[in-house]
C-alpha cells in the first residue's frame, strides 16, 4: 500500500525523461523543418522552370509569326543578328525588322522600309521601335540564327535561356522555320 501511496503522491517527470522527451521531439521538428526546406526549394525551381518555358514559348512564338510572313533574310555577326523584310498586316505598312541578343535580353527592331540602309546594316542599335521580347525574370544566354537555303528558305533559332532567381540551370531551345514565301 505504501508503494502505490508513494506513487501516486509524487508528481512530476525525472530529469532523464524531460531529456529523452526533449531530444525526441527535436529530433522530429528537425526532420519537418528539412522536409519542408526541400520542399519549398523544389517548388521555386518548378515555378523558375515554368517562367523560363513561358518566356522561351513566348519569345518563339513572336519571331515566328513575324518570321514565317517575312522574306529577304540576312545574318550577321556570326549569326548573332538578324534581319529581315516583314509583309506587315492590312493596318501596318510593310518594314524591316531584326532580333539582337544584348545583356540578357533579346530586343525586337521594327524600321520603316524607305530606311533601307538600316536594314543593310543590320546593327544591333536601338531606336525608339525597340521592345524587349523577354522579361527581367529570365537570362538569355544565347541567341543564334542560321538560315537553311535552298528552294525554300528555313530559318533555324537557338536560344540559350536560363532563370534569374533561384537555379542556374539553363535550357537549350531551338526551332526552325520557314517562309510562306516560296522562292523561284
Amino acid at each position: 500500500m505504501r508503494f502505490i501511496k508513494k506513487y501516486f503522491t509524487d508528481s512530476g517527470y525525472t530529469m532523464i525523461e524531460l531529456i529523452v522527451a526533449l531530444t525526441i521531439f527535436s529530433i522530429v521538428i528537425v526532420g519537418i523543418t528539412q522536409v519542408a526546406v526541400s520542399v519549398l526549394r523544389v517548388q521555386r525551381g518548378s515555378a523558375e522552370m515554368q517562367n523560363i518555358e513561358d518566356n522561351a514559348r513566348a519569345i518563339f512564338e513572336s519571331m515566328v509569326r513575324e518570321v514565317r510572313t517575312g522574306h529577304s533574310y540576312k545574318v550577321v555577326g556570326n549569326g548573332k543578328r538578324f534581319c529581315f523584310s516583314a509583309a506587315g498586316t492590312s493596318a501596318t505598312e510593310p518594314f524591316f525588322a531584326r532580333y539582337f541578343l544584348d545583356s540578357g535580353i533579346i530586343y525586337r527592331v521594327s524600321v520603316p522600309n524607305e530606311d533601307e540602309i538600316e536594314y543593310k546594316n543590320c546593327s544591333n542599335a536601338k531606336n525608339l521601335n525597340t521592345f524587349p521580347l523577354n522579361s527581367n525574370d529570365v537570362v538569355v544566354e544565347d541567341l543564334t540564327f542560321k538560315i537553311n537555303s535552298g528552294n525554300h528558305e528555313m530559318i533555324t533559332i537557338s536560344m540559350k535561356i536560363k532563370g534569374n532567381i533561384v537555379s542556374s540551370k539553363s535550357v537549350i531551345l531551338q526551332t526552325t522555320v520557314s517562309s510562306r514565301y516560296y522562292a523561284d
